[in-house]
Protein backbone atom coordinates (compact mmCIF):
# COMPACT_ATOMS: atom_id res chain seq x y z
CA UNK A 1 0.00 0.00 0.00
CA UNK A 2 3.40 1.90 0.64
CA UNK A 3 3.99 1.75 -3.41
CA UNK A 4 0.30 3.28 -3.99
CA UNK A 5 0.96 6.21 -1.80
CA UNK A 6 3.89 7.13 -2.97
CA UNK A 7 2.52 6.61 -6.73
CA UNK A 8 -0.41 8.55 -6.42
CA UNK A 9 1.92 11.55 -4.47
CA UNK A 10 4.41 11.56 -7.17
CA UNK A 11 1.50 12.04 -9.97
CA UNK A 12 0.22 14.86 -8.06
CA UNK A 13 3.45 16.38 -7.66
CA UNK A 14 4.01 16.09 -11.25
CA UNK A 15 0.49 17.88 -11.98
CA UNK A 16 -1.44 14.85 -13.36
CA UNK A 17 -3.43 14.47 -10.22
CA UNK A 18 -5.30 17.32 -9.01
CA UNK A 19 -7.77 15.77 -6.46
CA UNK A 20 -10.97 17.13 -8.35
CA UNK A 21 -13.73 14.37 -8.38
CA UNK A 22 -13.04 13.53 -11.74
CA UNK A 23 -9.51 12.96 -11.14
CA UNK A 24 -10.73 10.51 -7.99
CA UNK A 25 -13.29 8.55 -10.34
CA UNK A 26 -10.91 8.07 -12.85
CA UNK A 27 -7.84 6.72 -10.49
CA UNK A 28 -10.80 4.35 -9.36
CA UNK A 29 -11.63 3.09 -12.28
CA UNK A 30 -7.90 2.35 -13.75
CA UNK A 31 -6.49 1.18 -10.16
CA UNK A 32 -9.48 0.00 -8.22
CA UNK A 33 -8.77 -3.58 -8.82
CA UNK A 34 -5.63 -3.87 -8.75
CA UNK A 35 -5.12 -1.74 -5.46
CA UNK A 36 -7.92 -4.36 -3.81
CA UNK A 37 -6.34 -7.45 -5.03
CA UNK A 38 -2.93 -5.65 -2.77
CA UNK A 39 -4.62 -5.01 0.10
CA UNK A 40 -6.50 -8.12 -0.04
CA UNK A 41 -3.24 -9.81 0.12
CA UNK A 42 -2.15 -7.63 3.18
CA UNK A 43 -5.05 -8.67 4.96
CA UNK A 44 -4.47 -12.54 4.33
CA UNK A 45 -0.61 -11.68 5.70
CA UNK A 46 -1.80 -9.85 8.71
CA UNK A 47 -4.53 -12.42 9.73
CA UNK A 48 -2.45 -15.20 8.92
CA UNK A 49 0.71 -14.42 10.83
CA UNK A 50 1.49 -15.45 14.16
CA UNK A 51 1.64 -12.86 17.56
CA UNK A 52 4.27 -13.61 20.14
CA UNK A 53 2.40 -13.77 23.44
CA UNK A 54 3.75 -10.72 25.85
CA UNK A 55 3.23 -10.81 29.54
CA UNK A 56 3.07 -6.78 29.05
CA UNK A 57 0.47 -6.80 26.54
CA UNK A 58 -2.90 -6.36 26.94
CA UNK A 59 -4.09 -8.77 23.79
CA UNK A 60 -3.24 -12.10 24.19
CA UNK A 61 -0.86 -14.04 21.41
CA UNK A 62 -1.91 -16.46 18.62
CA UNK A 63 -2.97 -15.98 14.88
CA UNK A 64 -5.11 -12.91 14.49
CA UNK A 65 -8.06 -14.45 12.48
CA UNK A 66 -8.22 -17.43 14.87
CA UNK A 67 -8.55 -14.84 18.08
CA UNK A 68 -11.26 -13.09 16.26
CA UNK A 69 -13.29 -16.28 14.89
CA UNK A 70 -12.30 -18.41 18.31
CA UNK A 71 -12.00 -15.91 21.06
CA UNK A 72 -12.43 -18.88 23.58
CA UNK A 73 -9.72 -20.73 23.01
Amino acid sequence: SQFWMELFADLREAGYFNGSHEHQCLLRHCFGDVIQKDLDECVRLWNSHRIRPSRTAACPGGVPNELYYLPHR
